[in-house]
């Protein structure tokens, strides 16, 4: 593999969970602790008892009251409380100040706040019952690991054309504020944001204090600007009162308001000071010489550069945002409603850390933001050891999946390096849901840096804008972050110049440096996804042989050669400027960088799938969608430490014998799932192209055996009114309780006992519940019997009962949690699957006398149809299997990773040499009658993954059920023990069979009775009186049996006004007659 060693400094240097890592210990470090003291101070008007103030400031974290693995087994949230020293003041008067908590903050698993996972040992993981090898970068949220996913959308703070409007998503303190710049029907150009529409452009340069009509012209050097000086205000004052007509804003303070909106408005990312109006107007300037440029251009929304991603912290920053702002009306609430009365002040009480709490763990819970967005956090699912990195580095579109187009979908050429170009689903989210290339990372910004790098701005020539000079500034304007700061007269050399000083170590590797129609950028965008390569001088890289020696000694470091200049970090509006070699060979002297290593354009996933560039690409989406979520193997080193639901754990796992390198670079890998088997290309005697046949003898000697867990849990719920459950064996009076037998195994305290078998509908643990909505005093127990809420199994397997944990939560509520499992034996009907993507089922298990022999004497372990490889186009599968053969004969393990060049003649001369043919074809022979094939079948070993789709969880027989209330028809759904609904075509198919009897048996089953008049009225009867009404006393009735299902069609059109008359041949007097009769 090109630059292994490289590849393998790169992932020990830069986790491959530091996505969401890097963003959340940017938003602890730098923005959390400081949003409690630059946001607003809390003041309460209280009329005549004057101006209360309540301040913030010194906020610090505590220390973490529980342990990530108490969380989830007490089913509590991981999190650090934060406190802050509150002071009130009234009238500018000291009343009190006390240090208060404020809220508890969640912890990310592996951050800097972290105090347990990262800064303990190995060794001390494993005996506490952690996962040494877990990556980190989700939530404990009420005992559920949850992770927040990547959003990607447009880019903010930067200037987009699109068809008849620039427009530019500012972007502040957790908030997008858009603003739209376009012309309207005389040509005039307007702006609008938040209140404010169609605001002329020159009333907001003056408002901006560039009051010369000569100055704004030389900032917008076009034309057509000289149109918007008619009727254009003369001055600041004019202006001011023109926007202020323009937004309806009250004439009493209107001044002042426009000012206040324009500056806390207009451009927030900027700066909400007056101060920063200078920065405002070279920037409104900016985005007008774009769209005067080419106002018809649409800018490429699918390029990478025009994208960003929100990762956690932007996330949490808004909600901690509006969670503060709760707070602060919370404060207000609980000060009016006390501030009469004559007691102390406590302020541990009125500022009360649960409303915090509530809006923040609401919205990690349900993954529903306050703001409205919706899908934030999800379930971190581990079914395999790959599942959890593949999750945590998954980006999503924010595009509508009905409404996305087709290039929104599409592979873009800035996605390479950047986006895996193979990992996306095969359903109406291809294209929306994404992965992140190996090598990519996200820019973080550098506070730090801001005052370093504009003193080498300054010491390189550039200037601060000045309005009075005749230059056309928007020409070399700098920005710094998207904000115009300096000018400069020569922008290539100031360009190249930063360049040197970040391969220098100088300016940090974040920073972006590109020009861009004569302006130049320095930028390092919060969630803007930047790649590594390596740097190449005069056509020879710089990444030579003595320094490749030295990184495989690991004496040096990754970032040593950042800091160097050997390694560059650049985004896609640099790459513009660049040009890069995928291989060394490729080189020339206008290339500018090298490809670290060709698989660079692929994820995590993708990465293990070995020879992926010999397979077709569908078919390596199939290939990678298994191998991350449906192969079993071991999800987690500690899973016997924990309470899971539905996992499958393969029993005997091996390594591969053909891998990618990436294979030992993930210390997960170890637990990833697959056994080697023999197989032989061989039609079975099944026409299906995806039919396995599976030696018996294998299987009886542990091929495919695997183990499935699942846990229940029982919480012995207390209720507001005072009552509560009981977990117990329900008593003889108990209503709902089911046969003696179903309790049968249950011990003294109500709960089964470890070591147990339970088939379908045993109980679990026995509870009892008692009315829910009883007041505290009533006594329920003398008026109502308790209910029998009992937890049974409900799946048709037979489960064993592993282990028991008996707990409470923070509320002292019991906690019962049973982790159950049952041995997967395969048969007929299980999944298997190569990681070429050729899945497969199991169409027979065969005797070993009935499996054919090779020459040697080998017994292949399956028989895979040979009809699979053309239509599926899987070459890699065939490649794949030599190797592994010559893996075998040589001993040793082959590296196989995509884009690797083999010496395919060489190793069929290996094979050859030891006895075997060198096409990995042999000679074997009819079991049954002993004779030779024709022909010579290829018989290679292949790696396959046993699949989670297994005939024993899909199995659902019934022969009766529950049924809905409204059409008694069987319920829906395995959980809900459903069955086949029987509808129209239903009763068709059997009077088409004859089967008139059935047919009248289930009829009978769903029938009712109604009332019917002789007088052709619509009678009903009163199930409370047990009396027909709706008819006069002269009429009569009778009572008729017809399908429930007729009754329900009668009753819709009744409820559209449509009433059918029912008219029967016999009458009867009463219903008392009729019963009788």
């Amino acid at each position: 593999m090109q630059n292994l060693e490289l590849v393998k400094a790169t992932i020990n240097a830069i986790p491959l969970s530091s996505l969401h890592l890097d963003s959340y210990n940017y938003y602890v470090v730098h923005e959390l602790i400081n949003m409690f003291t630059t946001l607003s101070d809390i003041t309460i008007d209280a009329g005549e008892k004057g101006i209360f103030v309540f301040s913030f400031s010194n906020p610090t974290f505590g220390t973490p009251k529980y342990s990530p693995k108490e969380c989830i087994l007490r089913n509590l949230n991981y999190s650090i409380p934060i406190s802050a020293e509150v002071e009130l003041t009234k009238q500018g008067e000291h009343i009190l100040k006390e240090r208060v908590k404020l809220c508890d903050f969640p912890i990310m698993i592996g951050s800097v706040i972290d105090p347990f996972f990262p800064k303990i040992s190995v060794s001390q993981k494993i005996k506490q019952g952690l996962d040494p090898f877990d990556v980190g970068g989700y939530f404990i949220i009420d005992g559920v690991e949850r992770f927040v996913v990547a959003i990607e959308e447009l880019v903010s703070n930067k200037v987009l054309v699109a068809g008849e409007r620039a427009q530019v998503f500012s972007y502040t303190g957790g908030y997008r504020a858009p603003h739209s710049l376009n012309f309207t029907k005389d040509n005039h150009l307007v702006l609008s944001f938040g209140r404010f529409k169609s605001l002329p452009i020159v009333a907001l340069f003056k408002i901006l204090g560039i009051e010369s009509d000569k100055e704004i012209i030389q900032l917008i050097d076009n034309p057509m600007m000289y149109i918007n000086f008619q009727d254009a205000p003369k001055n600041r004052e004019e202006a001011i009162e023109m926007i202020g007509n323009k937004a309806h804003i009250p004439k009493t303070n209107r001044r002042q308001d426009v000012l206040n909106f324009i500056h806390s408005g207009l451009l927030p990312h900027i700066g909400r000071e007056e101060s920063a109006n200078k920065e405002k107007a070279l920037y409104l300037a900016h985005m007008a010489n774009i769209y005067y440029k080419d106002p018809k251009y649409r800018v490429d929304k699918d390029f990478i550069g025009n994208k960003e991603l929100l990762l956690v912290g932007e996330q949490l920053k808004s909600l901690m945002n509006i969670a503060f702002n709760v707070l602060a009306r919370d404060i207000s609430r609980y000060f009016a409603s006390i501030r009469t009365r004559k007691r102390e002040w406590n302020l541990a009480t009125i500022v009360n850390f649960e409303s915090m709490n509530t809006y923040i763990y609401n919205a990690l819970r349900t993954g529903a933001w306050p703001n409205g967005t919706k899908g934030v956090t999800h379930l971190l699912e581990k079914k395999n050891a790959l599942q959890q990195l593949t999750l945590l580095r998954q980006i999503n579109s924010n595009l509508d999946m009905d409404v996305a187009t087709d290039e929104a979908r599409h592979i873009h050429g800035s996605h390479v390096g950047r986006i895996c170009i193979v990992d996306t689903p095969e359903d109406s989210k291809v294209g929306l849901t994404k992965q992140a290339a190996i090598f990519a990372i996200t820019a973080m910004p550098v506070p730090e840096q801001k005052k370093k790098v504009e003193q080498i701005l300054k010491e390189q020539g550039a200037k601060h804008y000045n309005f009075s000079s005749n230059i056309f500034a928007e020409k070399n304007l700098v920005f710094y972050d998207t904000i115009p700061i300096m000018t400069c007269d020569n922008i290539d050399a100031l360009k190249s110049k930063l360049r040197d000083l970040r391969r220098q170590g100088i300016i940090d590797y974040h920073y972006q440096i590109y020009s861009k129609d004569k302006n130049l950028f320095i930028e390092a965008i919060k969630g803007m996804l930047i790649r590594a390569l390596i740097v190449v001088n005069n056509g020879k890289s710089m990444y030579t042989k003595e320094i490749a020696a030295k990184v495989k000694k690991e004496e040096i470091k990754w970032f040593d050669l950042v800091s160097k200049g050997i390694i560059e970090y650049i985004g896609a509006d640099e790459e513009n400027e660049a040009f890069v070699a995928f291989s060394e060979d490729e080189l020339t002297k206008d290339h500018t960088h090298l490809e670290i290593n060709p698989t660079s354009v692929m994820g995590v996933a993708a990465n293990m799938l070995p020879l992926a560039n010999h397979s077709d690409a569908p078919r390596l989406g199939k290939s990678v969608k298994e191998v991350k979520g449906s192969a079993a193997g071991i999800y987690s080193s500690n899973f016997f430490n924990t309470y899971d639901v539905n996992k499958h754990v393969l029993n005997y796992l091996q390594k591969p014998l053909v891998r990618t390198a990436y294979h030992d670079l993930f210390e997960k890998s170890l637990l990833m799932g697959g056994q080697n088997l023999v197989v032989a290309f061989v039609e079975g005697g099944s026409n299906m192209e995806d039919a396995l046949i599976f030696n018996k003898a294998s299987i009886e000697r542990g091929v495919g055996r695997s183990i499935f867990l699942t846990h229940k849990e029982v919480i012995e719920k207390k209720y507001a009114n005072g009552l509560s459950e009981k977990i117990q064996i329900p008593a003889e009076d108990v209503k709902g309780k089911s046969d003696t037998i179903y309790y049968s195994k249950l011990e003294g305290d109500g709960i089964i006992k470890v070591g147990e078998t339970i088939s379908r509908n045993n109980i679990l643990v026995g509870k009892v519940a008692p009315p829910r909505f009883m007041s505290g005093y009533f006594n329920v127990e003398g008026y109502l019997s308790l209910w029998d809420t009992s937890i049974s199994s409900n799946d048709f397997v037979d489960y064993n009962i592993d282990d028991i944990l008996v707990t409470f939560n923070d509320g002292l509520e019991k906690i019962v949690k049973i982790r159950m499992y049952y041995d997967c034996i395969p048969e007929i009907g299980d999944k298997f699957s190569l990681r070429e993507g050729q899945k497969g089922v199991i169409s027979a298990i065969v005797p070993e006398n009935d499996m054919p022999f090779s020459e040697k004497g080998i017994i292949p372990d399956v028989l895979f149809n040979p009809h699979g490889v053309p239509s599926r186009m899987t070459y890699a599968q065939l490649l794949s299997g030599i190797l592994a053969k010559y893996a075998i004969l040589t001993g040793k393990l082959q590296e196989a990773s995509a884009f690797d060049v083999f010496d395919e003649a060489e190793i069929a001369k290996e094979l050859e040499k030891q006895g075997f043919d060198g096409d990995g074809n042999e000679v074997m022979y009819n079991p049954r009658t002993g004779e030779k094939f024709k022909v010579k079948i290829f018989l290679v070993p292949l790696l396959y993954q046993r699949l989670e789709h297994l005939v024993s969880r899909k199995m659902q027989v019934r022969t009766t059920g529950p049924r809905t209330l409204l059409t008694r028809q069987p319920t829906e759904g395995k959980a809900s023990a459903g069955g086949l609904k029987f509808g129209e075509m239903e009763k068709d198919a059997l009077l088409a069979h004859g089967a008139t009897t059935v047919l009248d048996s289930l009829f009978d089953i769903d029938s009712i009775k109604i009332p019917v008049s002789n007088q052709y009225l619509a009678p009903y009867f009163d199930y409370q009186t047990r009396t027909v009404k709706g008819i006069s006393r002269q009429e009569k009735t009778s009572f008729v049996e017809i399908p429930f299902v007729l009754n329900t069609v009668i009753n819709y059109l009744r409820a559209m006004g449509i009433s059918p008359l029912l008219k029967s041949e016999t009458d009867y007097s009463s219903v008392k007659s009729k019963e009788e009769k």
